[in-house]
């Protein structure tokens, strides 16, 4: 059973904080708005929705009873107890992704002791250079040992701004990719859809980016879903792992939407032409029944898109690993080389 939620209409997650929602809302609103898409009902439509949708999810009340709509229409997801593995990766993640907090945040007070530094060590060397001979003396050695303090402040800044991005390159290396029987992604991370469009995705990159500026979950999240290699090969990833996602296509809001008012105008043209009016209820079935197969073309159309998007997205992955490999030999090439002329 297929449920389209307002979730699906923004193309964000369940558990969306309101600064993805919001973010999402505003990007949609100038993808849709009427001043930008003259003439196209189909805009007008969808931006109704997205201001329909952002209604409901921005008051607490009407989403939690738009929640408990949702859990009573779909069935509870998959549980299942983490691995060995997935548990010990977990712990990983967690242990980096503190030590990463701890660095971020001893950088950020000692970049601001360095400049502080720095900015006496100016206003000591401007003293010495303005002041009169008798105290130059006094104002040079005191320029000189700021300008120590401050070199040394900065090399301290600068060891501490490294460490936090190793540890937060270890966090993000070490997350679990699966839990509770459903497979994490960095859509995920981001509270976004997997089939969310561009303006979806760095909407919400950057209220996630700000909202969580040092989590290395969520900068690796917009690493990858900001480059489109990246994005294809974490997609092919996906289709790997998930056997959901690797299978049909689900279809979007827009496609059960077309599909649905095809059908109600296809049946209720056969039932009226079955009527005592027949021939006019005929020629009316007849238009009726034109405009869905409209309709279902379009949907067909878009499906097509899709599979398209889809093979594109495959064939990048494919490339990706070729140049890779090729770099791979080509090391292996300089390294024998190497070996050879030495000895």
């Amino acid at each position: 059973m297929t449920v389209v939620t307002h979730y699906d209409t923004l193309k964000i997650t369940r558990d969306a904080p309101p600064e993805v929602i919001q973010a999402v809302y505003k990007a949609l609103a100038q993808k849709y708005h009427p001043d930008k898409n003259l003439n196209n009902p189909e805009a007008v439509r969808m931006m109704q929705m997205v201001i329909t949708s952002y209604k409901t999810l921005s008051d607490d009340a009407r989403r939690k009873e738009h929640d408990d709509w949702v859990n009573k229409q779909l069935p509870p997801p998959p549980k299942r107890a983490l691995t060995p593995q997935e548990k010990a990766a977990e712990e990983k993640a967690a242990t980096y992704a503190e030590a990463a907090a701890k660095w971020n945040s001893w950088a950020v007070s000692t970049g601001l002791e360095a400049k502080a530094a720095r900015d006496k060590a100016t206003q000591a060397a401007t003293k010495a250079a303005t002041c009169p001979p008798s105290e130059k003396q006094k104002w040079a050695a005191l320029a000189q040992q700021t300008e120590n303090d401050a070199v040394e402040a900065e090399k301290k800044a600068a060891a501490a701004a490294v460490s936090a991005k190793q540890s937060t390159d270890e966090a993000a290396k070490h997350a679990v990719a699966s839990k509770d029987g459903a497979v994490v992604t960095l859509y995920d991370t981001l509270k976004i859809l997997r089939d969310a469009p561009p303006e979806v995705i760095a909407a919400a990159a950057r209220a996630m980016g700000q909202k969580f500026p040092n989590d290395p979950a969520v900068s690796k999240a917009i690493e990858h879903l900001s480059d489109a290699q990246k994005k294809a090969a974490h997609d092919a990833w996906i289709r790997e792992k998930d056997p959901v996602a690797g299978g049909p296509r689900k279809s979007t809001a827009q496609e059960i939407e077309a599909r649905t008012r095809a059908e109600k105008a296809s049946n209720e043209a056969k039932a009226k032409a079955a009527m005592k009016d027949g021939p006019a209820w005929k020629t009316w079935a007849e238009k009726a029944q034109k405009e869905a197969e409209q309709e279902r073309a379009r949907a067909k159309i878009a499906a097509q898109k899709a599979a398209d998007a889809r093979q594109r997205a495959e064939t990048a992955f494919r490339e990706l690993q070729s140049s890779s490999a090729a770099a791979e030999r080509d090391e292996a090439m300089w390294t024998s080389s190497t070996n050879m002329a030495t000895d």
